[in-house]
């Protein structure tokens, strides 16, 4: 991993919004590696979250995504953000999906990957448009409170929403180490039977 002599190197970030404009943020490259760049920027953002970077060792702008963002602690106001080349996330998250399979102590085959396909009961394309839904009445509202937008999602969609939003919620607690889902649902499934 290249730390640039100690000294941060000047980049910009570019984010492209849906319809086309684009905005763009400075920031500081702390580090780099082969396929990851770690900035220092006062804009928080997503994770998962597409964005271009231009910067003096790299060739023209160079697509990347979000993979981690931290509360700096040594410059109170700024993000450290963990940046991965688009193309190298692509690839890992075609190497999790094609995980092999392992070898259960009691010699039956486990699959290591996560399943694919939710159980029938329910429906992908259900929670996927609740989903959708919710984020675009949150992406066409600025400043709109969660509240707000489960109001004007149909009320047969709800359920569904609810289920992608928790999971969303879950799945960005845990990014940040402020909870572990695994004991999560351990914990849930002991209450449950008791």
């Amino acid at each position: 991993m290249d730390d640039f002599g100690g000294s941060p190197v000047a980049v910009r970030l570019a984010y492209r919004y849906p319809n086309g404009s684009m905005i763009s943020y400075s920031a500081r490259a702390l580090s780099r590696g082969e396929e990851t760049l770690r900035v220092l920027v006062k804009e928080q953002f997503e994770t998962g979250t597409g964005l271009s970077v231009w910067a003096p060792f790299q060739d023209g702008l160079t697509p990347y995504r979000v993979f981690r963002v931290l509360k700096s602690k040594k410059q109170p106001g700024y993000f450290e953000i963990l940046l991965r080349h688009a193309d190298a996330a692509a690839i890992a998250n075609q190497a999790r999906a094609k995980r092999p399979t392992q070898k259960a102590q009691s010699g039956a085959k486990v699959s290591a990957a996560p399943p694919t396909a939710p159980p029938p009961a329910l429906p992908p394309d259900s929670v996927a448009g609740a989903a959708e839904r919710v984020a675009d009445v949150l992406a066409q509202t600025p400043f709109c409170r969660f509240s707000e937008a489960m109001r004007r999602i149909p009320d047969e969609s709800r359920p569904f929403a609810l289920m992608a939003a928790a999971a969303a919620v879950l799945s960005q607690l845990e990014e940040r180490d402020l909870v572990h889902t695994r004991s999560l649902f351990i914990r849930a499934k002991e209450l449950i039977r008791a």
